[in-house]
């Protein structure tokens, strides 16, 4: 038996570089058709019966195939989607500016799915009454409330052709959700300037953010509205403030339903100012 393996492991050892030339040549034909550059293969016996196989792979957009796994740099959800059509809604990674990594909420169910979940509020755990560095970089918990921020909402919208939905709930369970054919924020250069499209949404919601389109981010330490006093922080609340709003959906949040317009609040939807139970704002480019 131990001349056997002895022999085996001699024939292993003879044929390794022909093994390894006639996998790479596989590899390299399964993958050319996909625009994959072949970068090295390497090959480990390490008995008459191991042999370990590592080819490495690479495309120009940044994707990686390494020791038979895909690594992908998706820029955002509906990437994903298009990429995995069975994925379904939780948190993934993306890479917004095909560099810089961010960890989002995916909702792959509504509408089709391929969401990118920008901000998210449903409980008041998490503070969103913040400065200018906070909202720039992003807060919260990706599987209960946070913000994505505004520098990764930037570079996801920069190309003009994302469309915004909100989704909105009441403390009556009663829901609506809101559709901008596109949105788009400019650079913190421009102070994230905010720029809508045409809006559409459930019946008796109207358009609270029309009074936002064009205006720039405003937080408690950055007065950028268009009012003598800081909107931001009469009402708590970094937002596209323009003398001062008519959706404060990073306002406080209050667990019964009350008028203030300190708290989460769309005030078109029944002409008031008491605020919800939920909001989910998500893009996903325009189809």
């Amino acid at each position: 038996m131990f001349r056997l393996l002895v022999i085996t492991a001699v024939f292993w050892c003879i044929n390794a570089k022909g093994i390894r030339l006639h996998l790479s040549d596989e590899m390299k034909s399964m993958l050319s058709k996909s625009n994959w550059d072949h970068q090295k293969t390497d090959i480990s016996i390490h008995g008459p019966m191991t042999l370990d196989v590592h080819s490495n792979f690479k495309m120009k957009d940044g994707e990686v195939f390494l020791k038979s796994r895909i690594y992908a740099k998706h820029r955002d959800c509906a990437d994903i989607k298009k990429q995995r059509p069975l994925s379904r809604d939780g948190v993934y990674t993306i890479y917004p500016d095909l560099k810089t990594n961010k960890t989002v909420f995916c909702d792959m169910t509504t509408d089709g799915g391929g969401w990118t979940v920008i901000q998210r509020r449903q409980n008041g755990d998490i503070n969103f009454y913040r400065n200018w560095k906070d909202y720039k970089n992003g807060f919260g918990h990706i599987n209960d409330e946070y913000w994505l921020g505004n520098d990764a909402i930037h570079a996801l919208t920069k190309d003009g052709k994302q469309m915004l939905r909100i989704d909105l709930q009441k403390f009556s369970r009663e829901k609506a959700h809101a559709m901008y054919s596109s949105f788009y924020v400019e650079s913190e250069a421009n102070k994230y300037r905010l720029k809508l499209g045409t809006f559409n949404g459930t019946k008796g919601l109207g358009d609270s953010l029309a009074r936002s389109n064009g205006a720039y981010f405003s937080t408690l330490d950055a007065d950028n509205d268009n009012k003598d006093e800081n909107c931001a922080k009469e009402y708590k609340s970094g937002w596209w403030h323009n003398d001062c709003f008519l959706a404060n959906l990073n306002g406080l949040y209050r667990k019964a339903s009350k008028a203030d317009a300190t708290e989460l609040c769309w005030y078109t939807w029944g002409s008031t100012w008491r605020s919800i139970k939920s909001v989910v704002m998500m893009i996903r480019p325009k189809q």
